[in-house]
């Protein structure tokens, strides 16, 4: 993947987690305590998935090859 586009998936993923944060804690006060974990866990699912994308090594130009 590119590096700029990795920068823009990683940056729309870390707004996501945000919003999964944000409706978490206002799930919780409504004492929606449930939907409040999933909104939780799903955040912290995408935090790992950013990590893997961040540790993947670019793919070399030979390995591109052999791919397609």
């Amino acid at each position: 993947m590119a590096k700029a586009k990795t920068h823009s998936l990683l940056e729309k993923l870390d707004h996501l987690r945000t919003e999964l944060v944000e409706l978490a804690f206002t799930l919780d006060s409504r004492g929606r305590f449930d939907a409040a974990d999933v909104a939780m866990t799903t955040s912290a699912r995408v935090g790992e998935l950013c990590e893997e994308i961040i540790q993947r090594p670019a793919p070399s130009a030979g390995r591109l090859r052999a791919v397609r």
